[in-house]
């Protein structure tokens, strides 16, 4: 085996809860993680010596700077190995939006690179080396439905529900660390526990969990972005049953109440010129 092809999907936070800032700078958190088959594609192939990387979104890091760089650096050096690899990135998910692409990346090339190297890892082994690269790495690893505690790293798996979405970005690209750094200056806290999006989940039911949607982050971002103010207002104006900013923003994602609406809804926001797409929810076995 000499090339692999992973598909690396995005992800939005149907509820996301800030406890409390931690002594190490992270903040403490209560979210859910849902996998969608919006998707980034990446092809692995070995080399004969060093990490080479190419990416067709404009002025995306290419080296260092990116995490799928770095999670073959890291997976390198943590197994010994000398074998090299180059990465070939097909951007489907745009970065700095809150939709975990970069972090997606990173885990598929944790898990291609397992194979193609031929590491052996185990899935414990793989975690251990993710969640130095950042706490969603961890869930795309597992993928599905999950619950994420900690940093969002501490993972328990949750039914999936069969949900259709509307994901919109008007383009602007927020930087998470900022994003929590305003936050804490004005800190705000949504209605909805956490009991009451569990039980949703458990029920299956969109409209349950449309109710149920929550985000902490969510005035800071709609006050650093005015376009996700009125994205999510046009989502909510276009029939979506429920509204909200994915993770730190700023993509801000609707759930239709079926593939018909999420694909009107998705050609409407597509006619303004917008980044657009719709998707649906993925379980941790379904595959794209």
């Amino acid at each position: 085996m000499s090339v692999i092809r992973m598909v690396a999907p995005a992800k939005v936070n149907l509820f996301l809860a800030i406890q409390c800032r931690r002594a190490d700078g992270f903040h403490e958190l209560e979210t859910v993680f849902q996998a969608i088959d919006l998707a980034d594609v990446i092809e692995l192939e070995t080399s004969p010596e060093g990490i080479h990387m190419t990416s067709d979104w404009p002025g995306l890091p290419a080296g260092k700077g990116n995490l799928c760089w770095r999670a073959a650096a890291l997976l390198a050096e943590s197994a010994g190995t000398s074998k090299g690899v180059e990465i070939r990135l097909n951007k489907k998910i745009p970065p700095g939006a809150g939709l975990g692409g970069g972090s997606s990346d990173a885990a598929a090339v944790l898990l291609g690179l397992n194979r193609l190297w031929e590491l052996h890892l185990s899935p414990e082994e793989l975690q251990t080396r993710a969640a130095s690269l950042g706490a969603d790495v961890s869930f795309f690893l597992q993928g599905g439905t999950a619950l994420g505690k900690g940093r969002g790293e501490v993972l328990s798996a949750l039914p999936t529900p069969h949900l259709w979405f509307v994901i919109g970005w008007p383009g602007v690209t927020l930087s998470t660390s900022a994003v929590y750094q305003d936050w804490d200056k004005q800190p705000s806290a949504g209605n909805t526990k956490l009991s009451e999006m569990l039980s949703a989940l458990e029920a299956t039911e969109a409209s349950g969990i449309a109710a149920a949607l929550r985000n902490d982050l969510e005035d800071t971002t709609l006050r650093l972005c005015p376009a996700c103010a009125e994205l999510k207002s046009t989502l909510l104006e276009r029939g979506c049953s429920g509204a909200l900013v994915s993770g730190s923003g700023a993509a801000v994602f609707g759930i239709a109440r079926d593939k018909e609406l999420a694909d009107e809804v998705t050609a409407a926001l597509s006619r303004r010129g917008l980044w657009a797409r719709s998707a649906s929810s993925l379980s941790s076995s379904e595959t794209l």
